[in-house]
């Protein structure tokens, strides 16, 4: 027993040490990151999964957790999947079961799999049509012994508008002001939809819904930051459609799972493919707050290659990096000393993107940010566009140059100096906020920007590390007074890594698209309600119609 418990806590050490050990569970390799022993068992993913061929073949996963809590899964040997017979056995006591059961099964299609069943590990009540759900993607459902009646849902058949739409609905309360505005804007009612959670698994879950929508156009708006979206999502839109709505159009805030939008090595599920089909399959229009995998607004396509996933299903792409442009060109305008006029002319406005794939977003931006100067502040300027030239080392770690690039890959040429400049940087996503220290260091140490004029955005401030990586030591009235007196003022030496490059902005903002750290300043959030009411109207009669999407926020601004 003695050399049993040192050989256990043997290994208990070594996985505390070391950054994820992979565990040889038959059917299924299950990675685990250890930021805290006691919660050791609760990290495998999620329940023990097993998957095998119906000649006894074992299927090898592997699955992890991307930084932002997103299941990565991969079939380590697909050679075996291909025309093959397939036996998922597995439980759904949770959220995260059901989100990793559908992106396996999706993926076991993606490998060629001839034939799917899954079994699951016991009886569940299912009233909310979740099984359906599960048909879509298999061809056999068991709950233990027992086959299932569950017929596949149906893809619906679309119906894009424009309509006149009666409702909008959210489920998370702080979304209830979005929608309230969205409702407002179209003169239709905003109303909460109430999800009845009995336990744990989404399979029992039940919709409350207080209105008759037989035959009504509605809109939903939620986000999909997480697995309990994701099943919150899938029960409520499942519901509307038995309670016999004409249509339903999802403004989705957030996106999830946008990440993996590509196999970058055989075996990979490519979920958001996944999530994408899914939704595809269960709304009318489906629009949604910059999309990882797009770089402008309006509906999402791969013109180069016909065949990219996206190309399959419709999806619409709002760019908010038009609210957080205006966020921060509002405060230049408060700090602005002398004439704000002057004040531009003497340093130029220039919106950067921290890679050549935020240039799209940067350009629509700086247009429309253009316009609205012109109205609020009765000022005509030019709205610079660039880039950085960012080289991805490691999921935290980043490598940038100091030079802004335009889009032909060269210096910027609409501005005489960048070390002149109020600069933006603007960015889709940020977990570690790397990218965009790194940029903040970039133009400051190696292109010579006054720190002073470097701000930063992000639309989906994920904040692994809260508010940390934005610190400087330093509050608004230090800085302010600094440069009145014109003395240079960088961030305190012990907020700036020399070694890594790193550099906090003088401030950075986020937009409210997904629940931010409890800490973080509220006058530093950015609202979403103006975008939100704007993809709302976009379903209303024949103001805005769909194919128009790529310019119409001119006219909501």
């Amino acid at each position: 027993m003695l050399k049993f418990k040192k050989a256990l806590n043997l290994v208990l050490l070594i996985i505390f040490l070391c950054e994820e050990v992979a565990l040889a569970v038959p059917g299924n390799n299950c990675t685990l990151r250890p930021p805290m022993l006691s919660k050791l068992t609760s990290n495998v993913l999620p329940s023990i999964v097993t998957v095998e061929t119906e000649d006894n073949k074992i299927i090898e996963l592997k699955t992890s957790h991307f930084p932002d809590k997103e299941i990565y899964l991969r079939i380590m040997n697909p050679g075996v999947v291909n025309e093959a017979s397939v036996i998922i056995t597995s439980s759904l006591n949770s959220s995260e079961d059901l989100v990793k059961v559908i992106i396996l099964l999706d993926d076991l299609k993606r490998n060629g799999a001839k034939n799917i069943r899954l079994v699951l590990d016991k009886e569940y009540d299912i009233k909310n049509n979740l099984d359906r759900l599960l048909r879509f993607y298999c061809d056999q459902l068991f709950c233990n012994s027992t086959v299932s009646s569950a017929t596949p849902l149906e893809a619906i058949k679309k119906d894009e508008g424009p309509h006149l739409v009666t409702k909008v609905f959210y489920e998370h309360r702080r979304l209830e002001q979005d929608a309230k505005e969205a409702a407002d804007y179209i003169n239709a009612a905003s109303e909460r939809i109430e999800l009845v959670k009995p336990d744990e698994s989404p399979l029992s879950w039940k919709v409350n819904i207080k209105s008759e929508l037989r035959g009504e156009d509605i809109i939903l708006v939620h986000t999909t930051e997480n697995v309990y979206d994701f099943a919150e999502l899938w029960v409520m839109l499942i519901a509307l459609r038995e309670a016999g709505v004409n249509t339903i159009s999802l403004i989705n805030t957030y996106e999830g799972y946008s990440r993996q939008d590509k196999e970058f090595n055989p075996g990979e599920a490519v979920s958001a493919e996944t999530m994408l089909k899914t939704l595809d399959a269960l709304v009318d229009n489906h629009m949604a707050l910059n999309v990882h995998y797009a770089d402008n607004s309006g509906k999402v396509e791969n013109k180069s290659d016909p065949n990219a996933f996206v190309n399959k299903y419709t999806l619409y792409n709002l760019n908010a990096f038009v609210q957080l442009a205006e966020n921060l060109f509002d405060r230049i305008a408060v700090w602005s000393e002398r004439n704000l006029a002057e004040e531009l002319n003497k340093h130029p406005l220039v919106l950067v993107g921290p890679d050549d794939g935020a240039l799209g977003y940067a350009e629509e931006a700086a247009e429309l940010l253009k316009n609205y100067i012109q109205k609020k502040y009765d000022i005509d300027i030019t709205v610079n566009v660039g880039y950085m030239d960012k080289k991805r080392i490691s999921g935290k770690e980043v490598q940038i140059e100091g030079r802004v690039l335009g889009k032909d890959g060269n210096s910027i040429a609409t501005v005489s100096n960048i070390r002149d400049c109020w600069v933006m940087i603007l960015d889709d996503e940020t977990s570690w906020g790397t990218t965009l220290l790194a940029s903040t260091y970039a133009l400051v140490r190696k292109a010579g920007v006054a720190w002073s004029r470097v701000l930063t955005g992000v639309v989906h401030g994920k904040l692994a590390r809260g508010s940390e990586p934005f610190i400087t030591g330093h509050n608004e009235n230090d800085i302010i007074a600094a440069v009145k007196n014109g003395v240079a003022i960088e961030p305190k030496q012990e907020y700036v890594n020399e070694t890594k490059k790193l550099m906090p902005p003088r401030l950075f903002v986020t937009t409210k698209s997904i629940v931010l750290p409890k800490d973080f300043p509220e006058d530093q959030r950015v609202s979403i309600g103006l975008i939100v009411a704007h993809a709302a109207k976009t379903f209303v009669g024949q103001k805005v119609p769909l194919h128009e999407l790529r310019r119409p926020q001119v006219e909501a601004i």
